[in-house]
């Protein structure tokens, strides 16, 4: 063998090898009509394939216990699911040297599945491989399912030194592209990420019982915590705000702004104000109605978000590796929501300017309207009472009147008035309307000399 053959690459010295497996579903969830809760078909199914999946792993067969079913409120305090009957979470020993445990409970509005698998003793690459066949891939119906929050993987096991951990870690995060970041935690733990690969980690401890034992506790229940709101955070902005909401919302956007964009030449009648103030009106309504969607997804994203930040603060977790990538995650996903906010709102608010113009000028419109047909109305209303009058006084004209007048009449020129001469059978009707035409002249002049005094 030549002098220079380059040397093997040491292997990592790591023990107690193990995969953790958490699952995450939303027990609720909030859209436009009401809140819609897991079905309980959908938990059954997720339960039973994990379940199933892991028995088939170890190697054994009997019957799965049920799991208990869902709680009816997503605001009361931590529920067990599984193991029934609040049984303790045991490993369980398969037809080799491998083990398994599952455990399952609702917390708030999420349901966590925590799934577990070992090998006592030295681990090599066939270990990590029986492992790694351990993690349960849920059909992609399941996964498309809405009510579907995330999965993190975490390989984890006892290493005689860092170096060895980081090692190990490069085995099992395979490289995409991306760097392998660390975060050393207090009490002496190493948690390993990489780049491009959000859901999968690698712990790895000192080789002592007390690491151990803290290892345990933060792979039970603080990195199932940090993980879960995480993946809130991200189904929230992701899935719910930029797949599904945000598309929705730029169509609903354009829409009401191309609106407006007509709305800016007002039409000069009362019916065109008012198709203007209806075609805002409905697509500020329809853009209204999603943007209150998007207030309650804003502020889920902004609890979680300060959730992960309170939970990493208060138990003294540094600012790095996947700790930093979840944060800076959340508060991104914050800022850009923030920012799309005051985009919106520039709509929002353009769009109540015009509807206030609109307004102003229709009931101007409205208002000159009314106050012709008013004026109108007076002058129906006069001539109306002039032609009741007329009429009333016409029916005073009778015979006698109408033969006093017309003597009267005939003496003035200078003719005599024969009493016994019969009026002619036209003269009194002809008498009684020139009378009438007469008192209406009278009046019709005396009423356009009162306006020109009025003016």
């Amino acid at each position: 063998m030549p002098d220079n053959q380059p040397a093997a690459a040491a292997q990592p010295v790591v023990r107690e090898a193990m995969a953790h497996h958490y699952l995450f579903l939303a027990l609720s969830l909030e859209n436009a009509a009401a809140i819609e809760k897991l079905p309980a078909s959908v938990w059954l199914a997720w339960q039973q394939g994990a379940l199933e999946h892991q028995q088939g792993w170890l190697g054994t067969d009997g019957i799965i216990p049920a799991a208990a079913p869902l709680p009816d409120t997503d605001t009361g305090p931590r529920q067990q699911l599984y193991p029934p009957d609040q049984q303790p979470a045991r490993w369980q020993r398969g037809a080799d040297e491998y083990a398994a445990f599952a455990f399952a409970q609702a917390a708030g509005d999420a349901v966590t599945i925590h799934l577990g698998y070992g090998r006592s003793g030295a681990a090599d690459a066939a270990t990590w491989a029986r492992l790694e066949a351990g993690v349960w891939s849920a059909p992609q119906l399941l996964r498309d399912a809405s009510f579907y929050l995330g999965q993190t993987v975490c390989y984890a096991g006892r290493a005689a030194s860092a170096a060895d951990g980081q090692r190990q870690a490069e085995q099992l995060l395979p490289g995409v592209g991306g760097d392998l970041r660390l975060a050393s935690l207090p009490w002496g733990g190493w948690l390993f990420d990489r780049v491009g690969l959000p859901e999968r980690l690698a712990l790895f401890y000192p080789d002592d019982d007390g690491a151990e034992q803290t290892a345990g506790r933060f792979l039970n229940q603080v990195l199932p915590e940090l993980s879960l709101l995480a993946h809130k955070v991200s189904h929230q902005y992701s899935r719910a705000y930029w797949q599904r909401l945000r598309p929705q919302l730029a169509q609903e956007e354009q829409a009401l702004s191309q609106v407006l964009l007509r709305g800016r030449a007002l039409a000069q009648d009362l019916t065109g104000l008012e198709g203007q103030l209806q075609a805002i009106a409905a697509a500020y309504g329809r853009y209204a109605a999603g943007l209150g969607q998007f207030a309650q997804t804003m502020q889920g994203v902004r609890v979680n978000a300060a959730n992960l930040e309170e939970e990493v603060g208060r138990r003294g977790l540094p600012e790095a590796g996947a700790l930093r990538a979840w944060r800076q995650g959340a508060a991104g996903a914050v800022a850009q929501m923030q920012a799309d906010k005051a985009f919106y709102e520039a709509t929002v608010q353009e769009a109540e300017v015009t509807l206030r113009t609109l307004q102003i000028q229709v009931d101007l419109l409205r208002g000159q309207i009314e106050a012709e047909e008013n004026r109108l109305a007076e002058r129906r209303n006069g001539w109306l009472a002039v032609i009741g009058i007329l009429l009333a006084l016409g029916e005073y004209v009778d015979r006698e009147l109408a033969y006093s007048v017309l003597c009267r009449v005939v003496t003035g020129m200078g003719r005599v008035c024969d009493p016994m001469t019969q009026l002619p059978g036209l003269a009194l009707p002809l008498l009684r309307l020139a009378l009438v035409v007469g008192v209406g002249l009278l009046l019709w002049g005396g009423l356009r000399l009162w306006r020109r005094a009025a003016a």
